[in-house]
């Protein structure tokens, strides 16, 4: 196997789905605490989380109907609501739209869509790249948490929201790529 198809397979089954996962994770634990030490109600994080999941439905059905490369804009655009989450870490409005930005953004879609194309014709490397993506997936998720708790304890929220940004953009950079 080239080089190249072996880094686009890595990005594809275990990069991609670590990364998209641990977007979302790392909030569960850092947010509300940072919610609770800026005396933010701590409601507003849960409705943060409920409406950004719920627009997922909207969300899979834009990149359903307009393709998979709608991807990669929308992530550059969830950079930017990272951005001003780390611009004013202190501004409630700009937390909940950093943390609502990852989660609305959401790659599992598109990367089922991008495997199952990526080895057409080869229904056993379909499924060998379908479970590693469902590892990887579970493996961000579970250590997202962690994560977030642990940085948000060592560096604080601002840690956190660069933390965002920089998910979000490697994320960009994949999916462009």
């Amino acid at each position: 196997m080239r080089l190249h198809a072996r880094l686009e397979a890595t990005a594809l089954t275990f990069l991609l789905p670590f990364l998209s996962e641990l977007k979302i994770s790392w909030a569960f634990a850092a947010a509300p605490l940072h919610f609770q030490r800026e005396h933010w109600p701590l409601w507003t994080f849960g409705a943060t989380i409920g409406a950004a999941t719920a627009s997922r439905v909207l969300m899979n059905a834009l990149l359903t109907s307009a393709g998979d490369w709608l991807i990669a804009p929308i992530l550059l655009m969830a950079c930017a609501g990272a951005a001003a989450m780390l611009a004013n870490p202190t501004s409630p409005l700009c937390a909940i739209v950093g943390i609502a930005a990852g989660h609305i953004t959401d790659t599992a879609q598109v990367q089922a869509s991008l495997c199952y194309r990526w080895r057409f014709g080869d229904p056993d490397a379909q499924k060998r790249a379908l479970r590693l993506q469902a590892f990887s997936a579970t493996f961000g998720y579970s250590s997202g948490a962690l994560l977030g708790g642990a940085m948000y304890e060592h560096v604080g929220f601002r840690g956190c929201a660069i933390l965002q940004v920089s998910l979000l953009c490697a994320m960009s950079i994949i999916a462009a790529l």
